[in-house]
């Protein structure tokens, strides 16, 4: 996108918001009321001719809320995280704000870049009674007419927040707000680089981007654990990052994960779960991760088939679930797996609770980035989905 373009679509922001949205939703449920984005998408994915014009797509934010969870850093479980700043707050147009907001979220507001075409989207708030842990499912009002690429989304969450993730589903639904099935896939479905928690915050080069098609629907997912002894209001916000203006092509990275979700550690015992799922193509990583909570204490990944791998293998540290240790590689020289071969991904954990540990309180993810696919993979105890 050239500079005068991107001066141009800057100045449009604000009239490509969806507005007429006052009431305030709290429960899941209801419809959702959050504010609107803005995203520009600044360039033309790689192998494509480059944009000269820099088409616009504008989208708007609903309801929703955050997560706290086990494996969350003892700030977070605490529910005293550090503020992140409130003059940001005062830089997010009027237009881009919440019908409601949450004193704690206004002082840990982020501020989108609106010169490179940023925005800030909100969930609504929501109450998490005591000592629940539950995912939400924000379906936002917001369906591209167009391609629209994402190099970054980052989040910010209230109290007791274990992660924060924006999304995109291709099946529109009512906009609103509710409780994502405990043993479902909804949560997994088309990732957007970025957000908070979970291994999101890792970072690419510039002209790595997630592409929401047109047709989409946005979709926040949000997870919070409420370890206190009484009921909170909750509350998150993401921004978005557009590519950097000096980039011409882009490249499109989708999300790769592998589950093993059919484990039951019993209470005050040990156990080990394992899932191995077979390509039925080629697949390239240009990142690795592995993902368990508080109770994980170890973690192994391996390919398997005619060239053998380890990918990773290590102690986990439950600070590993906030801020993940995260294998890169170039885009010129991708990990590779060969259609034919197979990938297991293993965990072991120390129950020390009075409670028996499943999936989504416990976690075995092997979860990265991919490149040259035309779709997100997701495999769930052997099978592709």
């Amino acid at each position: 996108m050239r500079d005068g373009t991107r001066s141009v679509l800057s100045a449009m922001m604000l009239s490509l918001w969806i507005v007429g949205c006052e009431s305030s939703a709290s429960e899941p449920g209801q419809r959702s009321t959050a504010g609107a984005m803005a995203v520009m998408p600044g360039a033309a994915p790689a192998g494509s001719a480059a944009s000269g014009s820099g088409a616009s797509g504008a989208a708007a934010a609903t309801s929703g809320t955050p997560a706290a969870n086990s494996g969350m850093n003892e700030d977070r479980k605490n529910g005293s995280a550090a503020p992140l700043g409130g003059a940001a707050w005062e830089k997010i147009p009027e237009a881009m704000r919440p019908a409601k907001v949450t004193d704690d979220l206004k002082i840990r507001a982020l501020a989108p870049d609106l010169e490179s075409g940023g925005a800030a989207l909100f969930t609504d708030v929501v109450t998490v009674p005591a000592g629940r842990d539950v995912m939400y499912c924000t379906y936002t009002n917001f369906i591209s007419k167009e391609k629209v690429y994402i190099h970054d989304s980052k989040a910010v969450q209230t109290k007791y927040g274990h992660h924060a993730t924006l999304q995109y589903s291709l099946t529109p639904q009512t906009p609103g707000t509710h409780e994502c099935p405990a043993n479902g896939l909804e949560q997994q479905q088309s990732r957007i680089l970025g957000g908070m928690g979970e291994g999101q915050n890792v970072e690419y080069p510039p002209s790595v981007v997630s592409e929401v098609p047109a047709g989409a629907q946005l979709m926040i997912n949000h997870h919070w654990i409420n370890t206190s002894d009484s009921a909170i209001e909750a509350q998150a916000e993401l921004i978005t990052v557009p590519p950097p203006a000096g980039v011409t092509k882009l490249v499109v990275a989708r999300s790769f994960n592998v589950l093993a979700g059919q484990f039951q550690i019993a209470p005050h015992a040990t156990g080990q779960a394992s899932a191995t799922c077979t390509f039925d193509r080629d697949v390239q990583l240009i990142s690795a991760l592995g993902h368990m909570h508080e109770w994980g204490v170890h973690i192994k990944s391996e390919r398997m088939g005619a060239e053998p791998d380890v990918l990773f293998d290590y102690d986990f540290d439950p600070t590993m679930a906030i801020e993940p240790k995260v294998d890169y590689y170039t885009l010129e020289a991708p990990y590779s797996f060969k259609k034919g071969e197979s990938v297991r991904v293993t965990c072991q954990w120390n129950n020390t609770t009075d409670a028996t540990l499943m999936y989504p309180g416990e976690m075995c993810v092997l979860s990265g980035w991919q490149i040259g696919s035309e779709r997100d993979t997701i495999c769930y105890d052997g099978q592709w989905m």
